[in-house]
């Protein structure tokens, strides 16, 4: 090693066998070069060390840059193509939205229109009701004014009948209780003159002339009593 002197060199260069002064310093030197030596050493080969995992690094490096560069494009790609995706869904979603718009548009325009010639066909439909319904009821009132007068006269002329008929009754009982009347006068007389003896006086002839009133005999009086008062009198209503 260069700088390195033998520890017998200095021990020469003792006069009287006494120790060199300078063999303490030059011992500490020397051990101090010999750490240096081993320190240069130790850092050469850690410098060797480090050069190489550097180069493993670099090597990683390089490898892992080029793994990068081609995710990047790989995912770039996809990227482009999601985008593309995404554009192409976004115009088909918005051209189907345009669509369904237009369709539900269309529709409620139909319904619309729909909706109102019913309205209009339902409202006519009213006003030709109403118009038969109010043609209907002047109809029936005419028909029952006319019903009315109708039944009117009819009660009339009935009543006129029935006062007609009562009357024609009542003379014609009246003509009948007459007849009778008349008959029984005439066969009461008859009975009366054959029983009558003409050798009586003239007093005893007109005490025994018969009365009126019991002209008839019993079927007379008892005809007049079961005859009603409406008959005679002729107000049968």
């Amino acid at each position: 090693m260069a700088g390195h002197y033998d520890h017998g060199e200095a021990n020469e260069t003792t006069t009287y066998g006494e120790p060199h002064p300078y063999d303490a310093p030059f011992a500490f030197m020397m051990a101090m070069q010999k750490d240096i030596y081993d320190l240069r050493q130790a850092l050469h080969a850690e410098q060797q060390q480090r050069a190489q995992e550097v180069l493993e690094l670099k090597q990683e490096v390089t490898v892992l840059r080029e793994a990068l560069k081609k995710e990047i494009a790989e995912r770039s790609s996809v990227c482009h193509k999601f985008n593309l995706d995404i554009t192409k869904l976004q115009s088909n979603s918005g051209k189907g939205v345009d669509e369904l718009k237009a369709v539900h548009r269309k529709q409620l325009g139909q319904l619309n229109q729909m909706l109102q010639d019913e309205i209009r066909d339902r409202r006519a439909s009213e006003a030709l009701r109403d118009t038969r319904e109010s043609s209907a009821l002047s109809e029936r009132a005419g028909e029952m004014t006319n019903m009315t007068k109708e039944l009117n006269a009819h009660k009339a002329s009935f009543y006129a009948f029935k006062d007609e008929q009562v009357n024609l009754l009542n003379n014609v009982v009246h003509d009948i209780e007459a007849i009778v009347a008349q008959v029984s006068k005439i066969g009461y007389a008859s009975e009366s003159f054959r029983s009558v003896s003409f050798i009586t006086e003239g007093n005893a002839m007109l005490n025994s002339r018969p009365d009126p009133d019991d002209i008839g005999g019993p079927m007379t009086s008892m005809r007049n009593r079961s005859m009603s008062p409406s008959v005679r009198g002729g107000h049968g209503y």
